[in-house]
């Protein structure tokens, strides 16, 4: 299985601080690491700001490259370079299923933590939706569940509590949710800023490494 994520320069520290020692620490199931380095379109590094949907476009490139260049019932794992995991993750995968994404609440499936299985119609999916989020201003995961219904392929969500995020807005110096004891992974999505995802990627952590 192939991990796949994506790095630009305000994100290095991320990478190098808990996506990294994650993968280090566990490593299992994968046989190959890509991190794709991205071009800094977005300046500020904060969602929405000028920049931030070109950045998507070119994520969305990338991973149809990464598609084409897999094999047909082959695997590739997208995760975000601020994403933490405590745990073997290649335990989540099922491979009867064509697509597994993080329940995001309110915002859906999430594809900065999936797993993508290759084929055919996986492939015309991602090259539907880089046209949708090109047509439409809006990024991979808005576009991925306007479409997603219109294709025939096996869904799934990961149970909330093994791959774990807010789900709401945090702002730094708020308190950190109740963290679940089942949790495997932590996603930093549900916040603003690089700073504030380094505060509550630690914070996170700390709590599981003290149980």
């Amino acid at each position: 299985m192939k991990l796949l994520t994506f790095c630009s320069d305000s994100h290095v520290g991320l990478l190098r601080d808990f996506f990294m020692p994650s993968f280090y620490a566990h490593p299992e199931g994968f046989d190959s690491l890509v991190i794709a380095r991205m071009n800094q379109v977005c300046h500020s590094a904060t969602y929405k700001m000028p920049g931030w949907n070109e950045f998507f476009i070119a994520r969305i490139r990338r991973i149809i490259d990464e598609l084409d260049s897999t094999p047909d019932g082959g695997f590739i794992f997208l995760i975000d370079c601020d994403v933490q995991w405590f745990g073997p993750i290649d335990v989540l995968l099922d491979p009867a299923i064509d697509f597994q994404c993080q329940n995001d609440g309110a915002g859906g499936l999430c594809p900065g933590f999936s797993i993508i299985k290759v084929g055919y119609l996986m492939k015309k999916f991602w090259r539907c939706v880089q046209i949708h989020a090109a047509a439409s201003g809006q990024d991979d995961q808005f576009s991925i569940n306007d479409l997603i219904q219109d294709f025939p392929l096996r869904v799934q969500m990961f149970n909330k509590e093994r791959v774990w995020t807010t789900r709401a807005i945090w702002e730094l110096n708020e308190p950190i949710p109740i963290i679940p004891k089942e949790i495997l992974a932590h996603h930093a999505n549900w916040t603003v800023s690089v700073k504030n995802k380094e505060a509550i990627l630690t914070g996170v952590r700390n709590t599981v490494a003290s149980r």
